[in-house]
């Protein structure tokens, strides 16, 4: 509690004494938080929409640097972004 004492003394201070404003005060705070919990939300929503307009086709081939060892597979299995894509 020592941690915080600091922040609980401040608050009392900063704090609203009429009801209106500490109802306006709680509701900034409650959106405030729901903004952080949709702020996180969003990209693994757009995860899987990704997944699910793909879901029907074929994954795309993972990264490579052109000219190593995993671009040579690429290449020789025409899933290179070098190679004839197929449709």
């Amino acid at each position: 509690m020592r941690r915080y004492a600091l922040i609980v003394t401040a608050v009392a201070y900063v704090w609203p004494t009429t009801p209106l404003l500490q109802l306006r005060a709680a509701l900034c705070v409650v959106l405030l938080a729901a903004m952080r919990l949709l702020n996180l939300a969003v990209p693994i929503l757009y995860r899987d929409v990704v997944n699910t307009f793909r879901r029907g086709g074929t994954p795309a081939p993972a990264p490579t640097a052109h000219g190593g060892p995993a671009h040579r597979r690429c290449v020789a299995a025409s899933t290179c972004c070098t190679a004839v894509i197929r449709v």
